[in-house]
C-alpha cells in the first residue's frame, strides 16, 4: 500500500515539474528590452580608420571601487558604485563583457 502511494506521489511531482517546463504564450521580457530606447542594442567593438577602438558599455551591479570615506582604501565601509562593463563580443544572445576596473 505504501509503495503505491509513494509511486503516485512521485508521478505527481514529476508531472508538476514537467508542466512547469512547458512554454507559455506570455514570454517574459527583460528589463533591458523595456528601456526608453526600445530594445537594448549592443555591438561588437568597432575600429575607426585611424585605429581608435570603440566599445559598447553597460552598467550592471555595484561594488566598492573608490575610497569614499577618506581612509585611503576602498572597502566595505565605503559606498558602492555602479560597475561599468565593456562589451568585448556579441554572438547572438550571448554577450562577453569585462569590467572596466579590476574588482578585487
Amino acid at each position: 500500500m505504501k509503495q503505491k502511494v509513494k509511486r503516485k506521489l512521485a508521478l505527481l511531482v514529476i508531472s508538476a515539474l514537467f508542466i512547469g517546463l512547458l512554454p507559455t504564450k506570455n514570454q517574459t521580457v527583460s528589463k533591458a528590452e523595456q528601456t526608453d530606447r526600445g530594445s537594448l542594442e549592443l555591438d561588437n567593438p568597432r575600429t575607426d580608420s585611424d585605429g581608435t577602438v570603440t566599445w559598447d558599455c553597460v552598467y550592471f551591479g555595484n561594488y566598492w571601487q573608490e575610497d569614499t570615506d577618506g581612509n585611503g582604501t576602498a572597502d566595505q565601509e565605503d559606498e558602492k558604485q555602479p560597475i561599468k562593463w565593456r562589451v568585448l563580443s556579441v554572438d547572438g544572445m550571448m554577450r562577453f563583457c569585462s569590467p572596466i576596473r579590476a574588482l578585487i
